[in-house]
C-alpha cells in the first residue's frame, strides 16, 4: 500500500514513454516508489517497472529510475532492460540521499548487544536471587 500518492509522476513517466516510441496511456505500471529523498524535499528519486507497448506492438518490460527536482522543474529518466544495472544506478542517483535501504551495520553492534543482554540477563537472575533471599 502507497502512502504517498504518485499520479504527478506517473503521468510524468507516460508522457516520457510517449516521446520515446511507446503507448504511454497503455503503459501497465507494475512498481512506482519513491526511493530517496534530499533535504528538504526538493529533489525526489522514484523506482518504477513499466510494460509498455511500442508503436511496432510488442510489449516489453523497463525497470527504471526517475529524477524529480522540483526547484527548477526537471525531469530525468533512466530505463533499462535488467535489475542488475537498475542497482547501480540508483546505488549513484541516491548518494547522500535519505533512502530506507540499510547499510551495513557497525562492527560495535554485536559487542554491544552482548553486553546488553549480558546486563539484562544480570539484571533479571539478581532480581530472582533478591526476591528468594528475602522470602520468608
Amino acid at each position: 500500500m502507497q502512502i504517498i500518492g504518485n499520479k504527478y509522476t506517473e503521468k510524468d513517466l507516460r508522457d516520457h514513454l510517449t516521446e520515446l516510441g511507446y503507448f504511454g496511456r497503455s503503459a501497465k505500471f507494475l512498481k512506482l516508489e519513491l526511493k530517496a529523498i534530499e533535504r528538504p524535499g526538493w529533489v525526489q528519486v522514484f523506482e518504477f517497472h513499466v510494460q509498455a507497448k511500442k508503436q511496432d506492438g510488442d510489449w516489453e518490460q523497463q525497470f527504471g529510475l526517475c529524477r524529480s527536482d522540483e526547484r527548477n522543474n526537471t525531469f530525468e529518466v533512466q530505463l533499462f532492460s535488467s535489475q542488475d544495472r537498475y542497482l547501480q544506478a540508483f546505488r549513484r542517483e541516491s548518494e547522500d540521499m535519505i533512502t530506507h535501504e540499510r547499510g551495513p551495520r557497525h562492527w560495535s553492534f554485536g559487542p554491544l548487544m552482548a553486553v546488553f543482554a549480558l546486563a539484562i540477563i544480570t539484571a533479571i537472575v539478581g532480581a530472582i536471587v533478591t526476591s528468594a533471599a528475602t522470602a520468608p
